[in-house]
Formats: structure tokens, C-alpha cells, sequence
């Protein structure tokens, strides 16, 4: 497997799990995943993966305003505040599933090498 493949995939895990924890904190209301769906963020912004994925800016900027409101906060929100949250990462969940998918079809094209 080529180094551009094998951080593709990387890179492509990454957006699938920060789909997963996106979903897990809406369905759970549990803000354990929403932090651990940030840290993950904050792995491929300082990892270099800017080239490989394609609106991670945009995702991690979402992804770090989350995290900051809840932490602001101690993660003991009004209802308000929580429902902001939910608005916020229902809109990342969407960002982060287009990530996966663009790198999902690169996947596909760049089969065998």
C-alpha cells in the first residue's frame, strides 16, 4: 500500500469516527463523545492531515467551538445552551459525513496502489 493511500485511510477513519461520536452525542446526549469527536479533531488538524481531508478547517473550527462552549461551561449547560450544542453538531455531523464520503471515493479510485 502506497504512503498516500495508507494516510487516506487514515485520514478516512478519522471522519468515520468523528461521525460516530457526533451521532453517539445526539443519540446519548452524553457530552463524552462530542469531547472525544474534538480530541480526534485535534489529532488530524495537529497531524497533518489539512491536505488529505478537505474541510477539516471548517470541521475542526465546529468541532473546537463545541468543545469550548461545553467546557466553558463545565459541560452543565442550560437547556438553551444545549439545544445550540445539538443544532451545532447535527450541521458537523453533516460536514464530517461529506469528508468521509469525498474520502471514501478516493479510496475507491485510488485501489491497487
Amino acid at each position: 500500500m502506497s504512503e498516500k493511500r495508507r494516510k487516506t485511510l487514515e485520514a478516512y477513519t478519522l471522519a468515520r469516527m468523528i461521525l460516530s461520536d457526533l451521532r453517539g452525542f445526539l443519540d446519548h446526549e452524553d457530552y463524552r463523545y462530542l469531547q472525544r469527536a474534538y480530541r480526534l479533531g485535534e489529532y488530524a488538524w495537529n497531524n497533518g492531515f489539512l491536505d488529505e481531508m478537505p474541510g477539516l478547517r471548517d470541521l475542526y473550527s465546529n468541532l473546537k467551538s463545541m468543545y469550548e462552549l461545553g467546557a466553558s461551561k463545565r459541560w452543565e449547560l442550560s437547556d438553551e445552551e444545549f439545544a445550540e450544542l445539538s443544532h451545532q453538531a447535527s450541521y458537523t455531523l453533516l460536514r464530517a459525513s461529506v469528508i468521509a464520503s469525498g474520502l471514501n471515493y478516493r479510496l475507491k479510485r485510488m485501489r491497487g496502489v
